[in-house]
């Protein structure tokens, strides 16, 4: 029941790293493509790279996707909910939305509550809370893919 998502290139900018082959031209990362979904319309808006990071908190999206989508926002909870990035303070909102992933065999969705933000981040973030938290993740760094199984606890449905 494991979804697989290989990892994308994202061509190198500027010298190669020392950390990479000489002959490198890109960086390869665990990029997914993720639905959000407006969970009361069912509208829902397609992102092709979202960052899986174990070491974000929160999944973050661009504030225009709740936009678009007419995300409701929650009440905040603490005044000046805010992330940091390069360098400047953004505010954040959250709001509850299902997300989906579809690895072209099997596709998870399930409800997330997530932060939407101006901060002009180059790729949303899925993160532990309302993503990670739900799956096993194992890097397989020399195939170059992530394996996600969801745990026993998982909210949603596996289709």
């Amino acid at each position: 029941m494991s979804l697989r998502f290989p990892y994308v290139p994202v061509p190198l900018r500027g010298a190669v790293p020392a950390t990479l082959p000489v002959n490198a031209t890109a960086h390869w990362r665990p990029l997914l493509p993720v639905r959000v979904i407006n969970a009361q319309s069912g509208t829902f808006h397609d992102l092709d790279d979202a960052l899986l990071d174990t070491g974000a908190d929160d999944c973050l999206m661009p504030l225009h996707v709740a936009q678009r989508l007419g995300v409701a926002f929650l009440p905040e909870k603490s005044p000046g909910a805010r992330i940091r990035w390069r360098g400047t303070w953004w505010p954040i909102r959250y709001g509850d939305v299902r997300l989906q992933l579809n690895d072209g065999t099997q596709i998870a969705t399930w409800p997330a509550r997530i932060a939407f933000s101006q901060a002009l981040h180059d790729q949303p973030i899925l993160g532990r809370a309302h993503c990670l938290q739900f799956f096993e993740a194992a890097f397989r760094g020399s195939a170059l893919a992530v394996d996600l199984d969801p745990i026993a606890t998982f909210p949603g449905t596996i289709t």
